[in-house]
């Protein structure tokens, strides 16, 4: 049978609680409440008297709070040297939270030259799917949950060269461009990761929630990954004092809603990218020099070898006959 642990937050009205044995990712853009979210939960958790709350702050920006065990770690490998310390341990009923599992790892593949920034991503990669294997090792078969945040993927990692992400990002600040959930659609639909971490981080969890803000600052807790209910949703409000209120029930995510916070996360990662613009001064290209670009591949095109193209037996019949005629005229 199942165990359900209540967490006396919205994921309960979602879900019904955490599942006993699994891990959990929580991802979303930043300032959505991830951090709020898991501490509200270790506190409550721990008021119920029947479970350990262990808090692995990667950020340190977690406030101490009485009763719960933090870890603070200041890079991947004293990261990775928590998790196994939990592992020798062995806790049979506890609550462990890694906020965020891929903190340490932005930094590194940011702080890495840009040429050398995909291979760092995937050496990296390989260094977080380890550690996510020693969390399955602590919570599988037994009453452990492990709960992972992450931040959302950002287009700078696979479009910060893009021009046309730099211009779309110009134009909106100009008040000349709408960003659309058709545009965001259109720089991820080739990949269908959003959060930082890669491939691995999707594959090794149990379940995924993510987290929406509207336009009201209210949040959207969506179902991702969850046994027979992907796609539901709850909608709460969080006060300053990270208080959470209810105020909507189980509903499912329509087309039109989702379009809608999508165009609101594609502003948030325009105004990343042109802040990284302005940042290392980095000129957008205006449209005359586009246009040039643009002039000069259809050009290079233009000049390639193209194979000639063999007749079909159709074709040479018909010249053949039409050559006959020509000859009986």
């Amino acid at each position: 049978m199942v165990k359900m642990i209540k967490t006396m937050t919205p994921i309960d009205d979602l879900t019904g609680g955490l599942e006993a044995g699994t891990l959990v990712l929580i991802y979303g853009p930043t300032g959505c409440g991830k951090t709020t979210l898991c501490l509200k939960m270790a506190e409550n958790i721990l008021s119920l008297g029947e479970y350990e709350a262990i808090y692995v702050d990667t950020e340190g920006g977690a406030p101490e709070i009485p009763g719960i065990r933090f870890m603070r770690v200041k890079d991947l490998r004293e990261q990775g040297e928590a998790l196994k310390k939990l592992r020798k341990e062995g806790p049979s009923r506890a609550l462990i939270f890694l906020d965020s599992m891929t903190a340490h790892y932005h930094r590194r593949v940011l702080s890495a030259p840009a040429e050398f920034r995909a291979s760092t991503a995937a050496e990296l990669g390989g260094i977080i799917a380890r550690h996510l294997g020693i969390l399955r090792e602590i919570v599988e078969g037994t009453e452990n949950i492990a709960v992972l945040t992450a931040h959302l993927k950002s287009p700078i990692e696979h479009h910060f060269k893009m021009n046309m992400l730099r211009k779309m990002a110009k134009a909106w600040k100009d008040g000349r461009y709408t960003p659309s959930a058709g545009d965001y659609m259109k720089f991820f639909a080739e990949d269908p990761v959003k959060w930082i971490g890669g491939r691995a981080l999707g594959m090794h969890v149990h379940r995924r929630l993510r987290i929406f803000v509207d336009e009201d600052e209210t949040r959207i807790l969506y179902i991702e990954k969850w046994p027979l209910k992907y796609n539901y949703c709850i909608r709460y409000m969080m006060d300053k004092s990270g208080n959470m209120q209810k105020i909507s029930g189980l509903f499912d995510l329509q087309e039109q809603m989702k379009r809608k916070i999508l165009s609101l996360e594609f502003k948030s990662m325009l105004t990343e990218a042109l802040e990284i613009t302005e940042k290392e001064g980095i000129e957008v290209e205006g449209e005359e020099v586009a246009e040039k670009a643009r002039r000069r591949r259809k050009s290079s095109k233009t000049r390639e070898i193209q194979t000639p193209k063999t007749p079909s037996p159709s074709n040479i019949a018909k010249g053949a006959k039409s050559e006959t005629d020509k000859q009986k005229r």
